[in-house]
């Protein structure tokens, strides 16, 4: 009798082995590893791309700005000489190198400058710069003022009003 009630009791159920639970999808970290892919390898770029921008523009300015600064350091130290090998051949046809010396004479003494821009063009194969600066004389006074460059041969040149 305990026996039949028993095996009545279990008919319902079935035996072997327990089913394994559902598996779990994956695809959201599936879609989430793929976004974050993604999206490391579009920052790698942009940094990538912002630092050759960067080195273009600095090959691209750093000559003409190098240029001004020896210009200007040697007017300062009084080496008209220097400062006038400097000059573009327009310019030294404009002024001999006596009257380059007299116009920076007339100025009062320059003590010292800084370099406040740089915006280099080029036009049909023409290049050119404008190193705009500060320059600061021993009156305590100061002045704003471009240096115009050009590039001939692969080399810069100031050339136009030097100083």
């Amino acid at each position: 009798v305990g026996g039949v009630a028993y095996a009545a009791g279990m008919a319902g159920m079935m035996y072997g082995p327990p089913q394994p639970p559902p598996r779990r999808s994956h695809t959201t970290r599936n879609i989430l590893i793929i976004v974050g892919a993604v999206l490391l390898l579009c920052c790698g770029g942009a940094v990538a791309g912002g630092f050759a921008l960067f080195r273009t523009v600095q090959n691209t300015m750093g000559p003409a700005r190098d240029k001004a600064d020896d210009f200007l350091t040697q007017v300062e130290s009084d080496q008209v000489d220097a400062a006038y090998q400097s000059l573009c051949q327009q310019t030294r046809d404009q002024f001999s190198l006596d009257r380059f010396g007299q116009l920076v004479g007339a100025q009062p003494k320059l003590t010292r400058h800084s370099i406040t821009g740089t915006n280099v063009a080029n036009n049909n194969g023409a290049v050119s710069a404008t190193v705009n600066t500060r320059l600061y004389y021993a009156d305590g006074s100061s002045a704003a003022h471009p240096v115009d460059l050009i590039k001939v041969s692969g080399a810069w040149w100031v050339c136009g009003q030097p100083y």
